[in-house]
């Protein structure tokens, strides 16, 4: 396996008004990999995969994929990055990736 991460998250960080729901979080995330975020109610978990997934912009730091920094928009765009080079569009809150499968998610 090669050492370069596949993914990374770099000194990511979010907030919701005062409130630091993710704060300077970091991690390689390397091919043929499996990780877990496991944390008590509010810890931030599922604000960082929703980053992850483009559904929430960071506040501040960097996702790379292959080594190139991507800042996905919505999450179409997101899994057009992981995915490869696929058809993916949203319209709203429904997500149509190659024509096949389709997907509501939560605005």
């Amino acid at each position: 396996m090669s050492s370069k991460p596949l993914v990374e998250l770099r000194h990511i960080t979010k907030s919701y008004g005062g409130v630091h729901a993710v704060s300077d979080v970091s991690f390689p995330i390397g091919a043929a990999s499996v990780h877990a975020l496991v944390g008590e109610n509010g810890a931030g978990k599922s604000t960082l995969v929703k980053i992850f997934a483009g559904v929430h912009p960071a506040d501040s730091g960097r996702l790379l994929v292959n080594g190139v920094e991507v800042l996905p928009e919505d999450v179409a765009e997101a899994i057009a990055f992981f995915a490869g080079p696929r058809s993916a569009k949203s319209t709203g809150n429904i997500l149509n990736v190659d024509g096949g499968v389709t997907a509501a998610y939560p605005r």
